[in-house]
């Protein structure tokens, strides 16, 4: 196995921008099995997170199709997905400062962030299934051997 720290926090830029950062430190073996990742992907399909499909199949795929697939994801569900992290960052801050970056982002105020990460989480999930159903092409492949139920489930899925 592997040991794993990860430190995470955010950096606010000049303009106000907030990026996230994430820390990581690994010591060992790192390398996921192939069945690991398949059954993770079944959790993930289990509880309607999509986009957490997404990202678990990206690194099981090689060269133009890995590229492809992360160039389409980006189309589909990039702006998307940059809204659910931004309004990450928004836990535990302060109201008055969690309002003021609402604002930045062009969201209304008069919701608490909470309503709005739900709604972009759940946005999110279901532009990944559309994605998944567009770009089985990029990932069937490695899903031939031991995940066919994969496919099954994404294609007959329903969002959260």
């Amino acid at each position: 196995g592997a040991d794993h720290v990860e430190i995470t926090g955010r950096f606010a830029l000049p303009d106000g921008w907030l990026v996230p950062l994430v820390l990581g430190l690994k010591c060992g073996d790192v390398v996921v099995p192939k069945r690991r990742s398949l059954q993770m992907i079944r959790t993930s399909i289990e509880r309607g997170h999509y986009a957490d499909v997404v990202q678990r199949l990206r690194p099981m795929l090689v060269g133009e199709k890995k590229a492809d697939f992360a160039t389409g994801w980006s189309f589909v569900g990039g702006r998307n997905r940059f809204l659910v992290k931004q309004l990450e960052l928004l836990h535990g801050m302060p109201q008055g400062e969690a309002q003021e970056y609402l604002r930045k982002l062009a969201l209304p105020v008069d919701r608490p962030f909470g309503v709005w990460a739900e709604v972009a989480e759940e946005e999110m999930h279901r532009l990944a299934l559309e994605f998944l159903r567009l770009a089985e092409d990029k990932y069937v492949s490695v899903l031939q051997s031991g995940g066919r139920d994969i496919l099954d489930a994404i294609s007959t899925g329903k969002p959260r």
